[in-house]
């Protein structure tokens, strides 16, 4: 089937020239423009539970407060067993979200994912503007699992299971964005801190050993070798989309790969099994070719890391052995101590061998990166 391309959003026309010709370009007015197009008409209302003993005052104190941070009130006593929930409705084109909270007998307000005080009038200002941008769900920004339901999070790991079915190899960042063939049910869009990102950067060219992969692994690897990353985010509409932004410490972005569903030995056997190795003053890269054809698999390398870190891989030779031993291991003694070979597969389950630097934190960052979809699968 032939998907649509996706529609990819830039918020500024100061690029470089090389990724200009495959977007379309908008001004920063534009930009603002199109996030209030995909704001719908919202009303947030709020019902406050009185819990025994809960003075008048306090009631008093707090439909005030949110009637002037944009939200209707109503302040009752309890029917049942009523609880903390937010909720949303729609009729027409109007979104209704209703927030209801315990109002309890110190004048805090308990609700589903929070409690605030009178005190906090300047949140609960920007939490009724948020419910009015996004809806009960609230905005993505700093939740685990980039703020989506485990619903919103697999239809996203879905939608990038689709296959790359070109070479990608030497493309340059526009080039190769264009070629990996994203769908428009998840438009891609640069975010202003990537556009600015790439003012001053030279982003990488596409690496060797994407075609066949699935889309999500290979934009991963592009934005990769340009210093970027891409968070997939529930836009104000309630629509989900794809944001690229800079790679950061502080910024968490979809991983490289996915740990593997099966034993490495039923997945990488011609690297697992026990046999002579002898590696005699090999250059490295040719060794890596050798055992991408030996495992039969698409072997990928972190060029950019590589090279920040100031290795230079062409001019790497190795030796091993001679001992009975597997290839895997091999291949972990002769990268060590300045690389690591991963064994990841992607979206659609197909495995792959990722070079890379060896770091700590890198380490950290991956075990990280696997624990969100396991979660998020978890509470399915």
């Amino acid at each position: 089937m032939r998907h649509a391309t996706a529609v990819i959003v830039l918020g500024s026309l100061l690029l470089p020239p090389g990724l200009a010709p495959a977007q379309r370009l908008e001004s920063p007015q534009s930009a603002r423009q199109d996030a209030a197009n995909r704001t719908i008409p919202t009303e947030v209302s709020f019902e406050l539970l009185l819990s025994t003993g809960t003075a008048g005052l306090h009631a008093q104190d707090w439909g005030s407060l949110l009637e002037r941070a944009g939200a209707t009130v109503r302040i009752r006593q309890p029917l049942g067993e009523e609880k903390p929930e937010t909720t949303e409705s729609r009729r027409g084109r109007t979104r209704y979200v209703l927030v209801r909270g315990i109002l309890e007998r110190d004048g805090s307000a308990v609700f589903a994912d929070r409690t605030l005080s009178p005190r906090d009038a300047g949140r609960i200002r920007e939490w009724v503007s948020e419910l009015k941008t996004y809806g009960a769900q609230g905005s993505t920004e700093g939740r685990p699992g980039f703020g989506l339901s485990p619903q919103q999070f697999e239809q996203v790991f879905q939608t990038l299971e689709g296959t790359v079915t070109v070479e990608l190899d030497g493309r340059d960042l526009a080039s190769a964005l264009e070629g990996i063939g994203l769908t428009s049910r998840l438009p891609l869009r640069l975010s202003a801190a990537a556009t600015e990102h790439l003012q001053t950067a030279r982003p990488g060219a596409a690496p060797a050993g994407l075609k066949g992969l699935s889309r999500g692994t290979a934009l991963a690897i592009v934005l990769n070798a340009a210093g970027l990353g891409f968070q997939p985010g529930r836009t104000p509409a309630g629509t989900l989309e794809l944001v690229i932004v800079p790679q950061s410490e502080q910024t968490a972005v979809w991983p490289v790969g996915w740990p593997l569903d099966k034993p490495p030995l039923h997945v990488f056997p011609k690297l697992l099994v026990f046999e002579p190795v002898r590696i005699d003053d090999e250059p490295l890269t040719t060794l890596l070719a050798r055992l991408e054809t030996r495992a039969e698999t698409p072997l990928v390398i972190d060029t950019r890391r590589i090279n920040s870190a100031g290795i230079k891989l062409d001019e790497m030779r190795v030796s091993y052995g001679p001992k009975r031993s597997t290839w895997r291991t091999a291949l972990d003694q002769v990268l060590f101590p300045k690389l690591m070979a991963e064994l990841l597969q992607d979206e659609a389950g197909r495995p792959f061998l990722w070079i890379t630097t060896n770091s700590v934190k890198q380490l950290n960052e991956r075990s990280r990166q696997r624990e969100v979809r396991q979660k998020l699968l978890d509470a399915q």
